[in-house]
């Protein structure tokens, strides 16, 4: 037979580690890594271009021709690139990160929140005054009853029916503690082996 676990009003399982808000890039890093595409590119496509203007190479004259064509295509088209990430002004201020920021510590603290309702709803719900439901009574104006068990039950009173239930709980969490004790004293003295 499992002994009962003594358990406090104020204990509760130890609330999550809040989530790490999402590791976003910086609009400064998308601009240097796109910027730095773009370079490479142009690295690769200028020998092209300038060995077809020098004539220089073992290449037949026609294929030298077609690939400093292609190349010099593809400068320009880099060269567009750039031109448009310089020109662009959200690139150089940071508004708009700004308010996706904004917006994810919104979200972050409205899950925060939710988290917070779920864990103390759930808290709510193992209560002994939900568990067990007690009778409530109203005796007189301002003094109510939660009873379990009849006569000789578990009792709590209070000036409201939130009280009564409090203070049941309270009760029921001082007897589960009482018996964890007495369990605990008629369970004999383990004796160490020689």
């Amino acid at each position: 037979m499992s002994k009962p676990t003594a358990v406090s009003p104020n204990s509760s399982p130890k609330p999550p580690k809040p989530p790490r808000p999402a590791n976003m890039p910086t609009l400064e890093q998308i601009t240097g890594e796109q910027i730095d595409q773009l370079l490479g590119i142009l690295n690769c496509s200028f020998p092209y271009v300038l060995k077809s203007h020098a004539g220089v190479g073992e290449t037949p004259q026609e294929i030298l021709k077609e690939a400093a064509m292609s190349a010099e295509v593809t400068v320009m088209n880099a060269c567009s690139r750039l031109d448009k990430i310089l020109s662009e002004d959200k690139r150089w201020t940071s508004g708009t990160y700004d308010m996706l920021e904004d917006s994810l510590r919104g979200v972050y603290d409205s899950q925060s929140q939710l988290n917070k309702a779920t864990e103390d709803a759930l808290h709510q719900q193992q209560r002994p005054s939900i568990t067990l439901k007690p009778t409530l009574t109203q005796v007189a104006a301002g003094h109510w009853i939660a009873n379990y068990g009849g006569k000789n039950g578990l009792t709590g009173e209070g000036a409201t029916p939130a009280e009564a239930f409090q203070r049941f709980d309270f009760e029921f969490y001082g007897m589960v503690e009482q018996l964890a004790q007495e369990e605990a004293q008629k369970k004999p003295a383990k004796r160490k082996k020689k």
